[in-house]
């Protein structure tokens, strides 16, 4: 009885106190509203952060494409085509025993190339044997120009020799030297030559066997004048002993016989020397200059001859060349066709047709036995998928700090634990033209990473995302990206002290998608916001929403985007407006990594081409943080 009395009197007393606390909440808030700093939400109060050291790896994440590092096509070589006689399955795998091997993968129709091959190799032979004709023939006019060359160069020696041995060798020697530079006739000289010695039988240039011939002749007119002379005075000597009959008459006419005959010998020496002199002396003189001038002019006409014939001979051989080159080239090419008519395996990898690389062909036409193909058409290739790589399309604004040799990771899409280690070996110069083309204002730069070994398990084509690790900070103070605002070129992070929100001025570093290096302005142990406040900045005002701003902001504000801010309810959770200086921000990354699309908006998420601008997690992009893992607000 008494206790239900106790409890009808505690009630009017707990609504009392009800009715106070709520009454002194309402003043507290209204006070808050009136007269304090920035506004403390519970949903502030309650999603905070821890600032600690910890390792930040700066990365920009990708999704592209594995494929190899090399293929290994096989064409038709086949002029005018052939058809597919043999051809190896689809999907099969050469490994490098088959490559050793030689095993054929292609077969092609080659009936008709063999035939022509057997006619080629005729023809080959026939200008095989031209051309050994014409060889032989070439050098046996070689030899015969050596000959006939030595033959004529020593017939102009020796009609020299002779000309020098009856003249002399002074004499001849100074005849030709005359002849040589005079512009007189040849035979005016000589007939001068001669006349002046024939004049002087003492003339100093009688020599050689001219002057042995002239001696000669004087020499026997000089015999048959003593002869005369003795025969002269035996004849007087027997008629006188005639006329005193003491010889016979007979002894006195063989005497006068004996004189006449020696008269006549001395007539007939008189002779033979002025003969000679006048005759035979001109004419043998001339007939040897003759002779050698004729003996060089027959050298000249020899070695004309010579290279004439050298000429006809070597033009024939020059044309049996060409022509067995010609034959030979064509009969090689020939070979060639028919054993291209054969593809043997080259290098190690899966077989792929080359149908399959073009979807209608693939869908309407694919390989088969029995296919015309035409030369130049590629009949398989094969991947060689024991070096592969992984293209992607990088965003210009990190373009920048993507080097060769940088080291990246890559996660195929069909196996989400396997994580390969790469390195990148390959950055696009100047930015996608298919990307520019598809997506006004979003540039992209094709990137190739080179991955280190396969497991066989991935194959080309396969999906992959690739982080490209660029920087790996260790120890160092950071926070999330959403939990850094901007006011024009200022950083705040909103410091949770005694149940308020401080704003604190802080200097940033290198970022990632989840997490912003914090240089200066907080320390190890503070507790920060993941949900500042938000600032609406309009023009002429220094407040937004009826919450006052820190004095920086009223000082740096900037018209212009105050006019293009747009207006933002201060109680919605997230982030905060993006800042326009390309720093970080609320729900993003800083933007320092390239400048935004025309208009201030962030480029569209994949933009067609699978690559897109870093965002954070707001943005939904969930990149590794230093843990490995995805870092969410919230966490410390």
């Amino acid at each position: 009885m008494t206790d239900g009395i106790k409890k009808k009197a505690r009630k009017p007393m707990v609504a009392g106190i009800a009715v106070a606390a709520t009454a002194g909440l309402a003043l507290v808030i209204v006070w808050k509203m009136m007269f304090a700093g920035p506004d403390l939400s519970s949903s502030a109060i309650r999603a905070t952060f821890i600032v600690q050291p910890r390792d930040l790896t700066i990365s920009v994440t990708e999704s592209g494409e594995i494929k190899a590092a090399s293929y290994t096509d096989y064409l038709c070589e086949v002029e005018g085509g052939a058809a597919i006689t043999e051809i190896v399955e689809e999907g099969t795998y050469i490994s490098p025993e088959d490559v050793a091997n030689g095993r054929v993968l292609v077969r092609l129709d080659s009936g008709d190339l063999v035939e022509r091959l057997t006619q080629q190799r005729i023809t080959h032979a026939t200008a095989e044997a031209a051309y050994t004709e014409a060889v032989e023939n070439n050098d046996i006019q070689v030899k015969q120009n050596e000959s006939d060359i030595t033959a004529a160069e020593l017939a102009v020696k020796f009609a020299l020799m002779d000309l020098k041995k009856y003249l002399s060798d002074s004499l001849a020697q100074k005849l030709l030297a005359e002849t040589g530079r005079s512009q007189r006739p040849d035979d005016e000289i000589i007939a001068e030559l001669i006349e002046g010695m024939v004049k002087d039988p003492n003339d100093p240039r009688w020599g050689g066997a001219s002057l042995q011939n002239k001696r000669l002749l004087e020499a026997n007119i000089k015999l048959a004048e003593g002869q005369l002379e003795r025969d002269r005075n035996q004849l007087r000597g027997t008629q006188r002993l005639y006329e005193k009959q003491y010889v016979a008459t007979s002894e006195l006419e063989r005497d006068q016989l004996s004189y006449d005959r020696s008269a006549i010998e001395v007539q007939q020496s008189e002779t033979a020397l002025q003969l000679f002199l006048e005759y035979d002396f001109a004419k043998q003189t001339e007939t040897l200059f003759s002779d050698y001038v004729e003996a060089g002019r027959q050298l000249e006409r020899t070695l004309a001859s010579a290279r004439a014939k050298l000429a006809q001979t070597q033009a024939k051989l020059s044309s049996a060349r060409a022509t067995l080159e010609l034959q030979k080239a064509r009969l090689e090419k020939m070979e060639s066709q028919v054993a291209g008519c054969t593809i043997v395996a080259k290098a190690p990898g899966m077989v792929i047709y080359g149908s399959s690389a073009d979807y209608f062909a693939r869908r309407d036409n694919p390989t088969q036995v029995g296919d015309q193909v035409r030369q130049g058409t590629k009949l398989l290739t094969t991947p060689n998928t024991g070096r592969m790589t992984a293209q992607i399309r990088v965003h210009e604004s990190w373009v920048q700090r993507v080097s060769l040799g940088l080291r990246a990771k890559v996660t195929p899409d069909p196996f989400p634990d396997m994580v390969l280690d790469g390195k990148v070996s390959y950055v696009a110069p100047l930015p996608d033209p298919q990307s520019r083309w598809m997506s006004t204002g979003l540039k992209v730069y094709s990137t190739t990473i080179t991955i280190g070994s396969n497991t066989g398990e991935i194959r080309p084509g396969m999906s992959a995302k690739v982080e490209i690790i660029i920087d790996e900070l260790h120890d160092v103070l950071c926070v999330p990206v959403h939990a850094v605002a901007s006011q024009g070129r200022q950083k705040f992070c909103y410091l949770v002290n005694q149940g308020r929100l401080e704003a604190r001025p802080v200097e940033v570093g290198q970022f990632n998608d989840t997490f912003i290096e914090i240089k200066g302005g907080l320390r190890e142990g503070d507790v920060i916001s993941l949900t500042p406040p938000r600032y609406q900045e309009k023009t002429g005002a220094g407040e937004a929403n009826g919450r006052r701003q820190p004095p920086e902001d009223r000082e740096n504000r900037d018209p212009a985007r105050e006019r293009a801010a747009p207006a933002v309810d201060p109680e919605s959770s997230g982030s905060a407006a993006p800042p326009q200086d390309g720093t970080p921000s609320q729900g993003g990354p800083p933007q320092t990594r390239g400048p935004r699309p025309e208009g201030g908006r962030r480029a569209p998420g994949q933009g067609g081409d699978g690559a897109r601008p870093p965002t954070g997690p707001g943005g939904g992009r969930g990149a590794a943080g230093p843990e490995g893992g995805t870092n969410r607000p919230g966490g410390n």
